[in-house]
Parts: C-alpha cells; sequence; structure tokens
C-alpha cells in the first residue's frame, strides 16, 4: 500500500522526471582529457582531478519532504583517455603524491 508520500515522490521522481529540471546542460566529455593530456598528468593524477572537476560541478539540491537525498546535478562525466584506463593495483600506485592526495581526500 503506498502513501501519499511515496506517491507523491513516485510521480516526481519516476513518472513526471521533474528532477531532471536542475541538471546543468550536457558538457564535451572529452574536454579534460585534452588539458590533463597537456599537462603531462598520470593516470591517478587525471583521475583525482576529473573526481575533483565533477563534484565542484554539483549543486545541492534539496527538496521539499525528502528525507534521504543524493540528486546529481551534473549530466556529463568528463571521459578519461583509453590508455590512462590500465589495470593496476594500490601497490602500483600508492607511493604516487596523487594517490596520496586521492586517499586523503575520501578519509
Amino acid at each position: 500500500m503506498k502513501t501519499k508520500h511515496i506517491q507523491k515522490q513516485l510521480d516526481f521522481f519516476v513518472r513526471d522526471k521533474s528532477h531532471h529540471a536542475y541538471r546543468k546542460p550536457a558538457e564535451d566529455p572529452h574536454a579534460l582529457a585534452g588539458q590533463f593530456a597537456a599537462q603531462g598528468l598520470d593516470d591517478m593524477q587525471r583521475s583525482v582531478r576529473r573526481l575533483r572537476y565533477v563534484l565542484a560541478q554539483e549543486t545541492p539540491v534539496v527538496f521539499p519532504d525528502e528525507r534521504i537525498t543524493l540528486l546529481r546535478t551534473v549530466r556529463t562525466i568528463p571521459e578519461i583517455p583509453e590508455r590512462s584506463l590500465s589495470v593496476c593495483t594500490l601497490q602500483d600506485v600508492s607511493p604516487s603524491p596523487a594517490a596520496e592526495e586521492f586517499l586523503r581526500f575520501w578519509a
């Protein structure tokens, strides 16, 4: 049995998709890749900068009557060039300053 609150949430988010109005316009997903390549950043540094860029672009949005929220407002997640998607272990990247920065960021 649906309560009025649940029905209202279903209508807003699922049926009407009204939350999409808060998303930013799509961007070129490859825009940052060129900048990072020009700077000569390694894989971990590019990943950290990409994550920071996306998080800095997010806009907090909380709707009335919401109890748990995480609305994504960034429509485009920048691409990481194919060559940076190599498989590695934490031991491979842990000595890197970028890896340490990444771990501090998420601590």
